[in-house]
Order: structure tokens, then C-alpha cells, then sequence
């Protein structure tokens, strides 16, 4: 969709013609995903974006709730990096990716923080109440490389569908499968940059 590099500008919450490409990006994907799913090319669809805002998850739960055909189950994985340690890590290892080839590693760094500083300018916790007005949704949630979670409780399996076990299932076991080699890896990190860590 997009051609080039975009730095932070293109992410600044006062850059309105970035913000209207950013929406549009949104929404072709969301409505991709949707005609995909009614044309029974897929039966699961993912979108992957930065839905922020109260505002944007609002209209993206309206395009399904409005798509013209049954949507079953629809889940909102909601997952956050708060802690300091591990966020700063996490900055310094997207100076390695594809977003930044070829750029220095300390402009890309530079970069990215201001990135992740719009995004906290506009950033909106999503509450349980965003989701009561529509059906079918629900919320699962990963925090800090799955140190804390959400997911269905014990004794609510029966009233589960099969895709909803197996997400309750990603969430539930996420720090072991992917949390402790994560949070290992930034210790090994902040160990190697500052001598005992931090």
C-alpha cells in the first residue's frame, strides 16, 4: 500500500493528511478481510493495526457489525507493553527491522521513541464497556510479554467455540511459550549494556 520509508511524522496525531492515509489503510484492510470472509476465501480473518483510540476500534466494530452477513465470534486480542525495561527494550530492537534498513542505528532508535511518544499522546486503554454494545465480541488481553492476562475464566469452557479455547488457550500459556525466553532476553540485554542490569 504505502511505497518508502515513513518516518515518525508519519505517525504524529497533528499530522492530518498521515492520519487520514493511516484510516484509509485501516479500512481497506478491515474491508478486505470482510469480503474475504463472506467469499468464504477464509474463514478466520486477523487485523493486525494499532486500533489506539476509542474512536477507531468504534468504527472498525461497526464495519463488522455492519458487514451484511453473520459474523459469529469476533475477539479483540489487546496487547500492552507498560513497564519501562521492557519497553525500551522493545524500542531498540525495532532499530533492526524492516522498517529501518539501512538507517543508522541511533537515528532509528531516535526515531521510533518519537513514534511511540504520538502514540501515547492519542492512546486509549480499551475498557470491557467499549465492547457491550455489540455482539459476539469479546476481549482477551496479553500485558508484558504475558506476565498478566485475560482470558476466560475456569468453568466457562462449555459455552466456548473451538476458536475461542484455542485463543484462551495462546493467552493462558503465552508467558510460558514465549514470555520467559522474551523477558530473558531483555535481562541479557540491559545486562550486556549496563553490567548487571537495571
Amino acid at each position: 500500500m504505502s511505497n518508502g520509508f515513513s518516518d515518525s511524522e508519519f505517525f504524529n496525531p497533528d499530522n492530518a493528511e498521515a492520519k487520514q492515509k493511516r484510516e484509509m489503510y485501516a479500512t481497506m484492510c478491515m474491508e478486505n478481510m470482510l469480503d474475504d470472509l463472506k467469499e468464504s476465501r477464509i474463514n478466520v480473518g486477523f487485523l493486525d493495526a494499532t486500533n489506539s483510540t476509542k474512536d477507531r476500534r468504534r468504527y472498525m466494530l461497526d464495519l463488522i457489525q455492519n458487514a451484511g452477513f453473520d459474523i459469529p465470534n469476533v475477539f479483540i486480542l489487546d496487547i500492552s507493553c507498560t513497564e519501562g525495561k521492557l519497553v525500551n527494550y522493545n524500542i531498540t530492537s525495532k532499530a533492526f527491522n524492516q522498517d529501518y534498513q539501512g538507517k543508522d542505528i541511533a537515528t532509528s532508535i531516535s526515531d521510533f521513541k518519537r513514534r511511540s511518544e504520538h502514540y501515547y499522546r492519542v492512546f486509549e486503554p480499551l475498557s470491557p464497556q467499549e465492547i457491550t454494545e455489540y455482539k459476539n465480541v469479546r476481549r482477551l488481553s496479553i500485558q508484558n510479554g504475558g506476565k498478566t492476562f485475560v482470558a476466560p475464566r475456569d468453568g466457562q469452557e462449555d459455552s466456548m467455540c473451538e476458536v475461542e479455547k484455542l485463543l484462551a488457550a495462546f493467552v493462558t500459556n503465552y508467558y510460558k511459550l514465549y514470555g520467559e525466553r522474551y523477558h530473558a532476553a531483555v535481562e541479557e540485554f540491559y545486562n550486556f549494556a549496563f553490567g548487571n542490569g537495571i
